[in-house]
């Protein structure tokens, strides 16, 4: 089974959205996070813009497309393939798994951090 159909783990911060109803899992890893701001913008930015309410398409496709879990058997979207399908899914699932993707980056496991 591939991951993109298994559920994802939020304890890791991972994230599912369906575009054009295909399933996908989105892991903001340091790996990810790492190669996502070495060709953008800086994840602190990204999470001031979204704070200010100026997040772009652009960026959210863009930080998609390096937290996008690949099953190994299908190449892994472009941005510009995902903002197509952002754009033709509807932007409000879209937006707020990019909020939980920036909120992950940000907090990290807030269980571990509470103790509990």
């Amino acid at each position: 089974m591939s991951k993109g159909n298994e559920l994802c783990n939020p304890a890791r911060g991972e994230v599912a959205i369906t575009l054009q109803g295909r399933r996908h899992v989105l892991c903001p890893s340091f790996a990810a996070l790492a190669a996502a701001e070495a060709e953008g913008k800086p994840i602190l930015a990204l999470v001031e813009e979204a704070a200010e309410g100026r997040t772009r398409l652009s960026d959210i496709a863009h930080l998609f497309h390096f937290c996008l879990v690949a099953d190994g058997k299908e190449r892994r979207l472009t941005p510009a393939e995902l903002g197509e399908a952002i754009l033709k899914s509807g932007l409000a699932e879209a937006l707020a798994a990019y909020r939980r993707l920036l909120e992950a980056a940000l907090c990290g496991d807030r269980k571990e951090a509470d103790g509990g």
